[in-house]
């Protein structure tokens, strides 16, 4: 059996970050606990179905449009869609910030 770990292109940061996710159900608070060009890995109190498209916002670094890939209890893993190079850029300012 492959894991979704098995399955990622692409190595996760670690953080501990607050966001907001949004769908077409509302808008909650989470918890950004991973993150990479193509996905992440948050904690909502929140429950959005496998599929749903959501938006994650940071605050002071902007949004990613996104689609559920996965769900378990209040763990989430949003699919990243859209423009690749800012999804990068973003990370390369939360992995500086974090070296502060």
């Amino acid at each position: 059996m492959t894991t979704g770990r098995q399955k990622r292109k692409e190595d996760r940061q670690a953080v501990s970050l607050p966001a907001k996710v949004s769908s077409a159900a509302g808008e909650v608070s989470c918890g950004v606990l991973d993150i990479s060009p193509s996905g992440a890995k948050i904690e909502a109190e929140g429950e959005f179905d496998k599929d749903a498209k959501i938006e994650l916002m940071f605050d002071g670094y902007g949004r990613f449009d996104g689609q559920v890939a996965w769900r378990q209890a209040k763990f989430h893993g949003p699919q990243f869609k859209g423009d690749r190079d800012k999804t990068d850029e973003i990370l390369l300012a939360i992995a500086l910030y974090r070296s502060k």
